[in-house]
């Protein structure tokens, strides 16, 4: 009997290391791992393997992904939002500005009346998550892992979603090391 104990015991710990050798080759992998998991289009694409709008549209794809394992509202695309991500984005890659605001631009609440999207509204609540990364997943990894982006993503209040993706220029981008895509995603919700 104590024979068969010990060889059952010997399978146990060979199974162990086998999960902690998978642990630590996960670990290893970090922000970068395969995304295996999602349906998302190119959520391991890098610069060279997709268009910025296809990097985009994986990105809103991951995020939508999370929503929905959470039970949260399906976000809709606007437009409006999106011209908005963009022009910030181009301005932070060309400005080497890594901020929610840059020098001389008006804040978030003045971009997104000047944009049309507040029209009509009476009460709005906006979020904006920036940063960049070598594949969307790398990035919705990072934001994932920071509790503000993280709470944007999993908000319940937001019903739209605008988003950019921007391929930097080598030595252009403060967040740059020649392989990397910027990102700027707004989630929002406008009533009355």
């Amino acid at each position: 009997m104590a024979s068969g104990r010990r060889e059952i015991h010997g399978l146990a710990a060979v199974a162990m290391l086998a999960v902690a050798a998978l642990i630590v080759a996960f670990a290893l992998a970090g922000a970068d791992r395969a995304s295996a998991g999602t349906m998302c289009e190119d959520a391991d694409a890098t610069e060279t393997e997709a268009t910025e709008k296809e990097l985009q549209k994986a990105l809103v794809c991951l995020i939508a992904e999370e929503r929905k394992a959470r039970d949260k509202h399906r976000l809709d695309p606007n437009g409006k939002l999106n011209d908005v991500a963009a022009k910030h984005n181009r301005r932070m890659v060309e400005e080497n500005c890594w901020k929610h605001r840059c020098a001389g631009e008006p804040g978030l609440s003045r971009r997104l009346k000047r944009s049309g999207y507040l029209d009509g509204a009476e009460r709005w609540s906006y979020g904006q998550n920036f940063g960049c990364g070598a594949t969307p997943q790398a990035v919705m990894n990072a934001w994932m892992n920071n509790e503000f982006t993280r709470r944007n993503i999993r908000d319940g209040g937001f019903r739209d979603i605008g988003a950019d993706a921007i391929k930097d220029q080598v030595g252009h981008s403060a967040c740059d090391d020649g392989d990397e895509v910027t990102y700027t995603v707004l989630f929002a919700r406008r009533k009355g």
